[in-house]
């Protein structure tokens, strides 16, 4: 790569919401041999905004005229389709109208922000396939990041399945997270590298080296804080966790997160136990705030296929806090790569032990947690990603 690059990301959410891998990009901007990064956010699409995000639309039309930036080098798109991609892709007639409208879309975004044509075409989710054959001067690479294929629950989408596999032989590089990726992808693609997600250590590495006034809504939890940090979705082993609390009574166990309408009813039968508190989501700027005061960080997520091809951001922001940490079995990668950093439990009983056990563990794991974890930043991964670009530009 010897001019500084254009990037297009696809990514499947909006920039100014909650995208995980925001830092990613903010860090991959602020390199010498990036010129500019385009951010294409999730399109409006004519039935699902039109009818329930209206806002999309509006932003679509605005961005189709003006561009919207963040920084320097970052700059907002929305484009627009006639249907949510993950429908079309069931529909030939509506896969071929949005193609078509997306290709069109991406062609005059090109002409008009003069973006180099071998640009880095960066994307996220089979569905959107399609949309990268506008140009045959793109390179373009498939970030994975989750097991695409199967739902949290371990049923297949047949759909995705084959446009991944197609997507897999058709893109110039690809970056998985964990090793059951990799091993999947390379069979489709030998141009594949494993590169672990990452932590934003300014603000993680806050909750380690910093103390700050407790906030006002963990001033009356009494310790031990057994926390979690993130998105409470139906991926956590709601009933690992329901045999967790009354176990230790004597502990406290805090939420620190949104979550979702599907897991509201499990949300409320955990908050029935008078030492479970669900604080609710809190700015990334704050969160440093309650993680300081966690006396041990859980991951408890399901062991299901899905989670198999997961390494939980969580789990790299715990340890540039420089926490203690527990996780349940979930991947190959915890034990190799690891377990000399976290305590992996195997079943929910072994997980309820394990928490005394971390408890009343030597402090000096914070410590060697810390520094491990600082190696772990996005600094870290973009610098990998960036050698593999560029050595094979």
């Amino acid at each position: 790569m010897q001019n500084a690059s254009d990037f297009v990301v696809f990514i499947a959410g909006e920039w100014d919401a909650i995208f995980h891998r925001k830092p990613l990009f903010e860090t991959l901007a602020k390199r010498e041999e990036v010129k500019r990064i385009f951010i294409i956010e999730i399109p409006a699409d004519l039935v699902v905004a039109g009818l329930r995000r209206q806002y999309r639309l509006l932003d679509a039309f605005y961005t189709f005229f003006n561009r919207k930036q963040r920084g320097t080098k970052i700059f907002l798109y929305r484009p627009m389709t006639i249907l949510h991609q993950l429908l079309a892709i069931k529909i030939p007639l509506f896969r071929k109208i949005n193609k078509w409208i997306m290709n069109y879309q991406l062609r005059r975004l090109f002409k008009i922000e003069k973006i180099d044509p071998n640009a880095f075409l960066w994307i996220y989710r089979p569905e959107l396939f399609d949309w990268t054959f506008f140009s045959d001067q793109i390179r373009v690479v498939y970030d994975c990041y989750d097991e695409y294929g199967l739902d949290p629950n371990d049923n297949e989408k047949p759909d995705l399945i084959e446009l991944e596999e197609q997507l897999f032989k058709h893109v110039n590089y690809v970056f998985v997270t964990t090793l059951k990726l990799l091993k999947k992808a390379r069979t489709f693609n030998p141009k594949t590298f494993l590169i672990f997600n990452g932590a934003n250590l300014k603000i993680f590495k806050r909750a380690f080296l910093e103390k700050p006034a407790k906030p006002d809504d963990l001033q009356n939890i009494p310790p031990p804080i057994v926390g979690y940090l993130g998105g409470i979705r139906n991926w956590i082993d709601f009933d690992l966790l329901n045999k967790a609390v009354q176990k230790h009574k004597d502990k406290s166990f805090v939420f620190v997160g949104p979550w979702i309408n599907n897991v509201h009813d499990q949300v409320e039968k955990l908050n029935m136990f008078p030492n479970v508190y669900f604080l609710g989501k809190k700015s990334p700027e704050k969160v440093y705030q309650y993680l300081h005061f966690f006396d041990i960080a859980i991951i408890p997520n399901r062991m299901t296929l899905f989670n198999q091809s997961v390494v939980p951001i969580k789990l790299f922001e715990y340890l540039a806090a420089g926490k203690k940490v527990l996780t349940t079995d979930t991947s190959q990668d915890l034990k190799e790569f690891f377990s000399e950093y976290v305590l992996i439990a195997d079943s929910p009983e072994d997980f309820a032990q394990k928490i005394d056990v971390l408890v009343n563990h030597d402090s000096n794991q914070c410590l060697k947690n810390f520094a491990f974890g600082q190696k772990q930043g996005w600094e870290h991964r973009v610098e990998e990603m960036m050698k593999i670009l560029n050595e094979r530009d």
